[in-house]
């Protein structure tokens, strides 16, 4: 059973006092990605500066040589390119200077054999010693739960693999189960459905792959291409992992502004639930986990399941059947 330190008040330096209750002397003299997410520009939901900088301090009082990272994305927002997204994490406030570190964002896949697909991990990723992995919680219409298995499996892949990712989770159309009820409209973020002769018929350019027209079918009318989106990025996730020793692996959660979208939409959605508090722990099933359970006890229902989305351990438990660990945790508040 994984550990989850749980921090409710005096964030930053609580979140010191959880990160130095492992053993970061062994990361002394080590390159120490630390994956996050630095939000586009107009999104006031990512995490907040001070964090990922009291992350780097910690590191560095350790004696480690931490560096922020995340990838370039698939679609042309402003992040798109390494010039972009350089000067759009600067306008929300991490720069070399800010935040005590190089600011690494790039491209650049390295190709590892996924489980379920080839999977082109971010050079810089797969090359580091060691890897702190620093997620905002929020719901994601693609997995559900948008946290630390997230982060990894669209976050620390290039741009190809994102896509493959998408494209094998594109639903296709049953059209003899097909009712012409419409419910796979309704629930499209992107519009992508429409109706023909009395069916149901995606647009493929405008699709996300996020299934939420699967989960709104009651017909059973929708399936995907390949895989579900769970198992699809989960399968990247694994791929990531698989690059570094568990023990060169550590895990942070914010669950504070907690919206039901990404922090890659722009049009920085108010969050929905009460701020919850910060997650630790050396686990990623446990912390992804412990976060699912937080957010729906703080919603006071099934947070996930009122907005449309599937069950937000999907993911964890996938990992978990290809045994890469367990997703049992104990809460320990500090």
């Amino acid at each position: 059973m994984g550990n989850v330190y749980f921090i409710k008040d005096n964030f930053i330096k609580k979140l010191g006092h959880a990160l130095q209750k492992f053993p970061l002397s062994n990361w002394r003299g080590k390159n120490v990605a630390v994956k996050l997410h630095m939000g586009e520009y107009g999104n006031l939901n990512y995490v907040r500066p001070p964090i990922a900088g009291k992350v780097v301090e910690v590191l560095k009082g350790a004696g480690a040589k931490p560096f922020l990272f995340d990838s370039t994305t698939k679609y042309k927002v402003k992040r798109y390119t390494v010039e972009d997204y350089h000067d759009t994490a600067r306008k929300n406030g991490f720069t070399e200077e800010t935040m005590g570190c190089p600011i690494v964002i790039s491209n650049n896949g390295v190709e590892k054999e996924g489980k379920l697909f080839k999977v082109n991990i971010s050079k810089e990723i797969a090359e580091a010693d060691a890897m702190l992995v620093l997620s905002h919680c929020k719901g994601h219409p693609f997995t559900s739960l948008g946290g630390a298995i997230k982060n990894l499996g669209m976050g620390a892949v290039d741009r190809e693999t994102k896509t493959l990712c998408h494209d094998k989770a594109k639903m296709v159309v049953d059209l003899d189960k097909c009712i012409g009820c419409r419910a796979c409209l309704g629930v499209c973020p992107v519009k992508a459905i429409t109706m023909k002769d009395s069916k149901a018929v995606i647009d493929y350019e405008r699709c996300w792959g996020c299934a939420k027209c699967f989960k709104a079918c009651k017909q059973g009318a929708m399936s995907p291409r390949e895989l579900m989106p769970d198992s699809a990025l989960a399968s990247c996730a694994l791929a990531v992992l698989k690059c570094f020793e568990k023990k060169d692996l550590l895990f942070v959660n914010v669950l504070m502004d907690i919206s039901e979208m990404c922090d890659c939409h722009g049009d920085a959605m108010l969050g929905k639930i009460p701020n919850i508090g910060f997650l630790v722990s050396d686990n990623i099933l446990a912390i992804d986990s412990a976060s699912a359970d937080l957010i729906n006890s703080a919603s006071g229902k099934d947070f996930f399941d009122s907005i449309g989305y599937r069950d937000p351990k999907l993911q964890v438990k996938w990992l978990e059947e290809q045994g890469y660990g367990k997703s049992d945790y104990n809460l320990v508040e500090i």
